[in-house]
């Protein structure tokens, strides 16, 4: 019963790139607020103590977002009708960062609500090849 990954109304296949690695799977360059439960919706309210993606014995982080290259993985997948980047958390093992990604508000929407975020890294080095050929470099 999802509400994306496919076509309304009839024909048609919904499209899915993993843009870390059209074809593959493969681990996805993440960029996420520095509030792990902030999101593009609800940026955080800086008078309430954030979430942090790390342990507090690990330090602070002091930039607006945090980058995180080996956290989840991505390989588009068709399932029951719908054709979606599926992601998986790799975790981080007995690190102090967070092995949890939020932004799932329901199964309908899955992790929509950070679907940017997930593959941030990669869209911008997609873009930036994508510059430097249109230029001819």
């Amino acid at each position: 019963s999802s509400f994306f990954g496919r076509p309304r109304g009839g024909g048609g296949v919904a499209g899915c790139v993993n843009p870390a690695a059209p074809g593959k799977r493969s681990t996805l360059d993440s960029y996420f607020t520095a509030d792990a439960e902030a999101s593009i919706f609800a940026p955080g309210d800086e008078a309430d103590e954030a979430t942090s993606w790390i342990e507090p014995s690990a330090g602070e982080i002091e930039t607006p977002f945090v980058h995180v290259d080996d956290l989840v993985t991505g390989e588009c997948t068709a399932l029951d009708g719908f054709r979606y980047l599926e992601a998986t958390i790799t975790g981080a093992g007995d690190g102090p960062r967070a092995d949890d990604v939020p932004g799932d508000l329901s199964p309908d929407w899955g992790l929509h609500l950070v679907d940017i975020n997930l593959v941030m890294g990669d869209v911008v080095r997609n873009v930036a090849a994508q510059a430097e050929a249109f230029a001819g470099g």
